[in-house]
């Protein structure tokens, strides 16, 4: 079963992983599609700016050539520096754009328009209209291939970007279906594993919970051999040295009293060695008796005032919440004795319908908090309550003592008060 948690858990983390790494390469190549669109849009930009200053200088040139008025001259010369600063521009962005050859092409043809327009104006200047008559020819050849090239350059941009949408669509269907069945998978592993985890958990915890049970049963079952086995071969042997210390010789009676108490001792001992393995009797009422005789202990073994307090007719059918109960009630006043320094110890029962409240107070210095750390009693009673169906309740208060509560809400094991 752990092997089976694991193996789910580790397939689940590995799903997820590749789930973000193909989130992490498509959101890379949607970034870099996004960056090709953008710097497309920027030199569709700068190439139509840059066609258009070409074209407004070789008007205002023609203006200038025709006319030969100084205000044709001045619009000329801002033209020139318009598309001097749009050729900087364009091969700015060369090297981004999808073919690059292109733009080189594009910037020549460009340089060679302003060079003929350079040429053409100075000629109209030394030499008049008439010198410039001949060379309108190759102006136009220029412009009809400058216009050409930027064409061919748009639509090679156009289809570039026509294959990366292409490529964004399959990338986005493939992503899709991969972060989809992924995430379903991850999703149906995860709630395998937490189902086998669950089982495995309920499994320990009922595994533990018939140890417990099987340890508390040979407790009392060994109590049980105890009282009716040597208990009573104890007993037998005592009332026949009492039988022989009537028939014995005169001075031999100290040494057959003194067998009479060892063997009295011995059943004594035995007797409270049966009560500590069987404390709680198989009896509706038997957790108020053990608690009573707990109380008798803390009289008689110490100086500690122990009461205990019932409140309402406490019957519990279930042996195993009353055994549980009982070692609750023993291990908190084991603690207040050992640790707290407790004079006084509360004991209280409460039975109210199917509610059922034990708690043990005292006003002692409170448990260390490096007990339990240290310690598995705090833990053990903690699991006795979990396995009954109740919920413990440890408060410390420093100075002032320690309250240990349990509280059984709704159970069937209560017999009507």
């Amino acid at each position: 079963m752990n092997q089976r948690v694991v193996s789910g858990f580790s397939l689940t983390v590995l799903l997820l992983i590749i789930i973000g790494w193909f989130s992490y390469r498509s959101i890379n190549e949607y970034r870099n599609t996004a960056d090709m669109v953008s710097r497309s849009h920027v030199l569709a930009n700068v190439r139509e700016n840059l066609l258009t200053d070409i074209v407004s200088a070789e008007s205002e040139a023609r203006g200038y050539v025709i006319m030969g008025q100084k205000e044709y001259l001045e619009l000329y010369l801002k033209a020139v520096d318009d598309v001097k600063k749009g050729t900087a521009n364009l091969r700015s962005v060369q090297l981004q754009s999808a073919s690059p050859e292109l733009i080189e092409r594009l910037v020549q043809l460009i340089e060679m328009r302003s060079e003929r327009l350079r040429i053409t104006i100075e000629a109209r200047q030394l030499e008049g209209l008439e010198a410039v008559v001949g060379v309108a020819g190759i102006g136009k050849r220029l412009m009809d291939e400058l216009r050409s090239v930027a064409a061919e350059s748009e639509a090679m941009e156009d289809k570039y970007l026509a294959a990366a949408a292409v490529r964004l669509k399959e990338l986005s269907g493939r992503t899709t279906w991969i972060i989809g069945m992924g995430s379903v998978l991850a999703v149906v592993f995860h709630l395998a594993s937490t189902v086998a985890l669950s089982r495995a958990i309920s499994n320990r915890e009922r595994l533990e919970r018939s140890l417990l049970e099987v340890s508390e049963r040979e407790q009392r079952r060994i109590g049980q051999d105890l009282h009716d086995g040597l208990c009573q071969q104890l007993t037998g042997i005592s009332l026949m040295i009492s039988s022989l210390h009537r028939k014995m010789l005169p001075g031999n009676e100290a040494h057959l009293s003194q067998i009479g108490s060892l063997i009295n001792g011995s059943i004594e001992e035995t007797r409270l060695v049966t009560r500590g393995l069987h404390p709680v009797p198989d009896e509706p009422g038997g957790l108020v008796v053990g608690l009573r005789e707990l109380v008798d202990s803390v009289h008689t073994n110490t100086k500690v005032n122990c009461e205990l307090s019932i409140v309402g007719a406490v019957q519990i059918t279930d042996s195993a919440i009353s055994s549980n109960l009982y070692r609750i009630a023993q291990e908190a006043v084991r603690n207040a004795l050992k640790h707290s320094g407790a004079h006084n110890i509360c004991i209280q029962l409460q039975g109210i319908g199917q509610t059922l409240d034990l708690k043990i107070e005292d006003d002692g210095g409170g448990l260390p908090r490096e007990h339990s750390r240290r310690g598995l009693g705090l833990e053990i009673m903690k699991y006795r309550a979990s396995s009954v169906g109740g919920q413990l309740t440890i408060l410390r208060k420093p100075g002032s003592g320690t309250l240990v509560h349990f509280h059984l809400a709704q159970s069937r094991s209560l017999a009507a008060n």
